[in-house]
């Protein structure tokens, strides 16, 4: 590379060595300065112009200042410039990583703030206004509600309910629906957790305490961490199942207190605003074939009955994670 402007008229006189006399380092430095406040190339070379005549000492300073290249320890043939342009060259040097690092904490800030903010919102769903129910679904503390109730008392298909309800905890995060559900049935089983303590190191090893919070869980794992706690987990998925044996499943469980039903289902499939979601079922009213959720994401809905044609529907679907069938799932 040619590193040098060749301009032997103007070289006579000047020194034959790199070396800076006091008062010329002294120049350099307050140059460099300027430099660095972004003072206009034609303004530092004004500056260093008396003490460097030569035309092509600019030029090779400017070439130097502007190419990686200039590193490299040469000395140009008048030997005047070398110590400018290894200045220059350090100082671009050392502004090119102050770009990067500035680039790459600028990004960092970036992505820790946006980190932050979606953190901020998972840990704080009740913040938005709770969305109306669609008209076909039920609140459980309404006239209707309380009737649906009462036919799933007389027929026996409440039997979880009371338990349930007792232990229920709202999901802490909007990520946690998983987690608040399985805490409940382990509280209802006669465990006493919370919804930090539900993350032990078993537990972890199956989904972390990152990948759940940011991106919840797919049934799957929440079937293997309830293992964790000495319970036995069966899934059945929608799709490789039938809405006819959903309902022998219902009776069945919502007439025994030893054993807990869980779905996990599609919102928009039933008109709520959301997507995947999980939850406890307390109770079963056979003569109206609806079913009673007990949402874990109590600030959003409360609970409520669903028809049970529509929340199997709703579970036929994929997982958003794994591409699986949602469905049900029966702790022991």
């Amino acid at each position: 590379m040619a590193c040098c402007h060749e301009d032997t008229s103007s070289n006579k006189g000047l020194p034959e060595t790199a070396e800076l006399s006091v008062e010329e380092e002294a120049i350099f430095r307050g140059a460099l300065n300027r430099m660095d406040a972004l003072i206009p190339w034609d303004a530092l070379v004004e500056q260093i112009r008396p003490y460097y005549p030569s035309s092509g000492s600019a030029v090779i300073c400017r070439s130097r200042f502007r190419s990686l290249a200039s590193w490299s320890r040469r000395r140009c043939r008048d030997g005047t410039d070398y110590a400018l342009g290894q200045a220059c060259s350090a100082l671009l040097m050392r502004r090119w990583f102050l770009g990067i690092g500035i680039g790459l904490g600028a990004l960092a800030l970036t992505g820790g703030w946006h980190l932050g903010s979606v953190y901020w919102r998972l840990s704080n769903p009740g913040q938005v206004r709770p969305p109306a129910l669609p008209s076909e679904h039920i609140a459980f503390r309404t006239t209707a509600g309380n009737a649906l109730f009462a036919q799933a008392v007389a027929s026996q298909a409440s039997a979880d309910h009371i338990g349930l309800v007792n232990a229920f905890q709202e999901q802490e995060k909007a990520s946690w629906c998983g987690v608040a559900t399985a805490v409940t049935v382990l509280n209802a089983r006669g465990d006493d957790l919370t919804q930090a303590d539900f993350f032990t190191t078993d537990v972890q090893a199956v989904r972390s305490w990152w990948a759940t919070t940011f991106k919840g869980m797919p049934l799957a794992d929440l079937a293997t961490m309830l293992t964790t706690y000495d319970a036995t987990a069966k899934i059945y998925p929608a799709r490789m199942s039938s809405i006819e044996a959903f309902r022998r499943e219902l009776l069945s469980n919502a007439s025994s207190q030893s054993d807990w039903l869980i779905v996990n289902y599609d919102r928009r499939m039933l008109g709520q605003k959301g997507g995947g979601h999980i939850s406890p079922v307390s109770a079963y009213a056979a003569a109206e074939d609806k079913v009673l959720l007990l949402d874990t994401a109590a600030y959003k809905y409360p609970f409520h009955w669903i028809p049970v044609e529509d929340l199997y529907g709703a579970m036929a679907t994929a997982d958003s994670e794994l591409g699986t069938s949602r469905g049900w799932l029966v702790v022991r």
